[in-house]
């Protein structure tokens, strides 16, 4: 299991290790760009700048909270898509933003 990977070029890293070895790989829905800002203070956790810009287009906070759904299922697709092995959602605080997620779908 991995740290949230919102830098999904940091999978790069373990690619070679992928077929010896299953690996889910983290997918956090952020809450909001404060929420974004803690994450990254946390070591091993890289949050690309693209992230940041990409909230900060947001004034009110439950519009960066779905920016921050739809970033997570734009993840869970590309990991599908690429093959990994699975995924674990993480939900900052609650459950209803993964709900939110599957609802929007992943498919």
């Amino acid at each position: 299991m991995t740290q949230p990977a919102f830098n999904l070029e940091a999978l790069k890293n373990v690619q070679e290790y992928r077929a010896k070895l299953p690996m889910v790989v983290g997918v956090m829905v952020l809450r909001d760009l404060q929420h974004a800002r803690r994450i990254a203070q946390v070591p091993g956790v890289t949050v690309p700048e693209a992230v940041f810009t990409r909230l900060h287009q947001y004034e009110s906070e439950a519009d960066q909270a779905q920016a921050g759904i739809e970033l997570a299922a734009e993840q869970a697709r590309w990991l599908r898509r690429e093959g990994w092995t699975g995924l674990y959602l993480m939900s900052p605080s609650c459950h209803q933003p993964v709900l939110k997620l599957f609802k929007q779908g992943l498919g």
